[in-house]
């Protein structure tokens, strides 16, 4: 046998080893570690589920958004994926106000019109321009953290942008009810601020509609 036809053998002796000690490894798998496999499994299964569920959403939105746009302004669906029974919906907020952009004038009425009262819609207002301005005081010059501590906030002013509509819960004052009126009238994801902007020489007289910008969430059903 040449020395490298001993190596090459050596090599897969070493192989079967390696595969031996596996297969011992595996074998000794304790029960609690199936378990956690096994709840690891069912969590990757539901999550594929809503994956599929989610793109089912974007397929409906791709087939209706040119030809049937206000067919896609609020939908509900059911699907069964990988056993599971699902609630898909799609909601365009092209019309809804830009939290991280609008002013805190242009919040208070957005809210204001969405059916709060104008002194809480005020109040929600200030704090929810509070938690996502870069400064940490308040229009007043008094430390937004504090002001969050004193009406009971869980945490402190993210003083940065929202990456998830439901970050209005941490908002002062937001219960249930309220978060369900903010989230109909606001988004992170739509081109509206709320600002008034001047028209430029030359520009059509009639604005053009707002372009769909929409959220597809997928439930368990």
């Amino acid at each position: 046998m040449t020395a490298e036809g001993g190596n090459a053998l050596l090599v897969v002796i070493g192989l079967v080893g390696v595969l031996a000690a596996i297969g011992v490894a595996y074998q000794a798998t304790t029960q609690s570690q199936a378990r956690m496999y096994n709840a690891l499994t069912a969590r990757i299964t539901g999550q594929n589920a809503a994956d599929a569920a989610v793109d089912l959403g974007i397929w409906r939105v791709a087939r209706d958004w040119r030809s049937r746009p206000e067919a896609l302004e609020r939908v509900e669906l059911r699907c069964v994926q990988a056993g599971a029974a699902l609630s898909i919906y799609i909601e365009n907020e092209a019309r809804r106000l830009n939290v991280n952009f609008a002013d805190e004038l242009s919040i208070a009425r957005e809210i204001s019109n969405a059916g709060l009262p104008a002194d809480k819609a005020s109040t929600v207002a200030a704090f929810l321009a509070d938690y996502v301005d870069r400064d940490s005081v308040t229009s007043d010059g008094a430390s937004e953290a504090e002001a969050f501590r004193a009406a009971g906030a869980v945490s402190a002013p993210k003083n940065a942008p929202l990456n998830i509509i439901e970050e209005l819960r941490l908002i002062p004052g937001v219960d249930e009810k309220i978060f369900g009126t903010l989230q109909a009238s606001l988004s992170i994801q739509s081109t509206r601020t709320g600002r008034l902007q001047r028209k430029r020489v030359g520009q059509d007289a009639e604005e053009a509609a707002p372009r769909g910008v929409y959220r597809i969430t997928a439930v368990a059903a």
